[in-house]
């Protein structure tokens, strides 16, 4: 890679991984999980294929590990320009913003 791709292109890019990797954690429902002592910890017939062909990502799945118990990992979303909050509103459960110094047209003492 040369140079940076543009900010439209990056956040559609990342907006695409979040559907993929939301659709391989659910890919393993937690009634998938046997755990038989016998021998079998999944039952394979409930694991979910992913299916996914996008424009940067093809994804088959399922996930080839069970997902965590929380269901998901926490997602962050980090910046501050305009595209960069929208395309991860739909998944992000925190969203970090940063500015060095005070506000904008803040008087100082």
């Amino acid at each position: 890679m040369d140079r940076l791709s543009g900010h439209d292109e990056r956040y559609a890019r990342a907006a695409e991984l979040i559907t993929v990797v939301e659709q391989l954690w659910q890919s393993w429902p937690v009634e998938a999980i046997v755990a038989d002592p016998a021998g079998a910890y999944v039952d394979e017939s409930r694991l979910r294929a992913v299916g996914h062909r996008g424009r940067w990502f093809g994804v088959a799945g399922p996930l080839n590990v069970p997902r965590p118990p929380q269901g998901r990992p926490v997602l962050f979303q980090a910046g501050a320009s305009e595209p960069g909050p929208r395309a991860g509103r739909p998944a992000r459960r925190g969203h970090l913003r940063g500015r060095v110094g005070p506000p904008v047209g803040a008087r100082l003492p």
